[in-house]
Formats: C-alpha cells, sequence, structure tokens
C-alpha cells in the first residue's frame, strides 16, 4: 500500500484481489485502467481497457520509426509467452528442439498476421489446424527467416505436429472469454502505452485463483511490451518513471528474464515491487543458482511471517 500511495509515477499492478484495484482507484490522480481478466467487472472511477497485441508487432514505416521495430518486439513478447507458458527453449534435451522451433514459429505467425491485414482470430486458426501455408510468405517479407521456413516446410509430418502442439498449448489464453474481452478489435480503441507512461497513468490487472496459471502468458506479454515502450522512451530522454507492483509474481507474472530486469530497471525508469511466498517458487522459475542472489537484486525487502521455506 506505502508504494502505491508514494507512486507520483506511472503504475502497473497485477493482483487477485479487486480490492487492490479499488485502493488504486482512491490514490490515482491520473487516469485509472483496468484490464479484467477475471471477469469482475470494473469499478466507478476505473476505464476497463483493451490491448492490442498484434499492433505491438507491426512494423512502423513512418519516418520517425524507432530502431526497435516490430519484428524485435514480436520475439520479445513470444519469447514472453513461451515461457510463462512453462516452457524453456534454453534447456536441454529433445522436448527444447521442438520448444525452440515453437517459439520461432510463433513469432513468425504473430508478425504475419499483424502485417498483412490479419486478425488474431486468423492466427489461432493457422496454428490449431497446422496451415504451413501463411508461413511462405515469411521469405519474401522476412528473408532474414527464409532459412528457418524452408527448414520448417521440409520436416517431418510427426515433428510439425510436435511443434505446432506447443504452439497450440501456449495461445490456449487467448480461448478464455475473459482474454478476448481484453484485446483491441480492428479500428477498436486500445491503450496507448507511450501515453500512459507520459501522463503517469495508473492500469491494474486484475484476475481471479483460478485463472492465475492461464493467463499467465498473457500477461507477460502485455509487460514485456509495456516494458520496451517504457526503455524505449527513456533511450530518447523523456524521463519517463513507472513503478510496476507485481503481487503473485510467481504465477501472474513470471517474467523469465526479471533478474535482468531487476538488476538494470532503475536506470531504466522502472521500479519493480515483486511480491512472491517464498524463494522456492524463484527456484521453480529461474533455478537454484538465480535464487541464491536473487534478494540481492532488491534494494529493500520485506518479509513476512510464517515462511517454511528453510532456504528463504
Amino acid at each position: 500500500a506505502s508504494t502505491i500511495l508514494g507512486a507520483s509515477s506511472s503504475l502497473i499492478c497485477t493482483s487477485v484481489r479487486t480490492d487492490v484495484l479499488d485502493f488504486v482507484v482512491r490514490r490515482s490522480t491520473a487516469r485509472c485502467h483496468h484490464l479484467d481478466l477475471g471477469g469482475d467487472g470494473t469499478p466507478n472511477g476505473a476505464d476497463p481497457v483493451r490491448w492490442d497485441l498484434l499492433g505491438e508487432c507491426r512494423e512502423d514505416t513512418s519516418p520517425t520509426a524507432r530502431p526497435h521495430g516490430g519484428w524485435e518486439r514480436t520475439g520479445i513478447i513470444t519469447r514472453a509467452m513461451m515461457r510463462a507458458g512453462g516452457y524453456d527453449p534454453s534447456a536441454s534435451g529433445t522436448d527444447s528442439y521442438f520448444q525452440q522451433r515453437a517459439e520461432r514459429l510463433l513469432r513468425c505467425m504473430f508478425w504475419l498476421a499483424a502485417n498483412n491485414n490479419n486478425s488474431l482470430a486468423d492466427l489461432l486458426g493457422w496454428v490449431s489446424d497446422g496451415d504451413c501455408s501463411a508461413l511462405a510468405k515469411m521469405s519474401t517479407q522476412r528473408p532474414t527467416t527464409r532459412r528457418f521456413v524452408q527448414q520448417f516446410l521440409r520436416s517431418r509430418p510427426d515433428e510439425l505436429t510436435d511443434v505446432f502442439s506447443t504452439a497450440s498449448n501456449v495461445l490456449a489464453v487467448f480461448e478464455e472469454p475473459t482474454v478476448a474481452d481484453c484485446l483491441s478489435v480492428p479500428g477498436g480503441p486500445s491503450i496507448s502505452l507511450d501515453d500512459f507512461f507520459l501522463r503517469n497513468e495508473s492500469l491494474v490487472i486484475t484476475c481471479g485463483d483460478q485463472l492465475q496459471s492461464l493467463v499467465a502468458p498473457f500477461i507477460t506479454a502485455f509487460l514485456a511490451a509495456a516494458r520496451e515502450h517504457l526503455f524505449a522512451l527513456n533511450r530518447m530522454s523523456k524521463q519517463a518513471q513507472s513503478v510496476w507492483v507485481l503481487d503473485e509474481a510467481a504465477n501472474l507474472a513470471p517474467l523469465w528474464d526479471l533478474p535482468q530486469i531487476a538488476s538494470l530497471a532503475g536506470g531504466s525508469g522502472l521500479h519493480l515491487v515483486a511480491c512472491y511466498q517464498d524463494l522456492s517458487q524463484v527456484r521453480k522459475i529461474y533455478g537454484a543458482d538465480l535464487a541464491a542472489g536473487f534478494l540481492t537484486l532488491f534494494t529493500m525487502k520485506i518479509v513476512f511471517g510464517g515462511i517454511l521455506d528453510g532456504d528463504t
């Protein structure tokens, strides 16, 4: 509560409790947005908001386009979704081979849908049907992907089935009605992350207990995109600041690169509060080595009673 009350910058908060949203609404002097992944409704004083996920993957061809374009952002988003979905393409073993290919497939599919006037429904159809035909466009539209596409299209049918199955599991989050309600429709309103940070607005992402693991890929994708917007603004000397309060971080926001973010965030305008039940959750996500020094990444630590994990 003290972190939220003291935030004079923009604020992003994740929580399974709707009373946190009520608290932020009372605290906010600027506009307060709500991503309602739990279907609990938005109270007076907050604005229900939608996010243009495919818009993040779209190339900006304007004269003032940023150096990190849609292809780079698409890679950041799909990697965040894969890791939050329980997949680790960097791991060793046979599974990692299919996971790496599934991550590259999703990056291609998201980019294709975003830059060829296709919808998210089209993308979901390509993946669920194991449709490789859309990939044929990648060789001409993104020449750097030609080798991957050619190798992928020559894969054995059983390999293709495994890769598409992995990708489909990650995309299951978009079959949830409450998630679909938080995505913008073509031509519809959506949150402008640049304006959000520059106007010091607030955003609360809520989700019920029963949906935590299901919606985690969506939340981490959103946070990964938001982080890129914030860092890009500060690379342009906009001096944007933001406080992120990630309640139930292990379940709602298991950002795969959170240790790196925490070590660099202060100098990039991001002030991070991450809440865990104990360090066993950190070990499960980031491994024993990173967990051993995890608390060092945070200037302030608050430990409550009742923890039974010995290492914590």
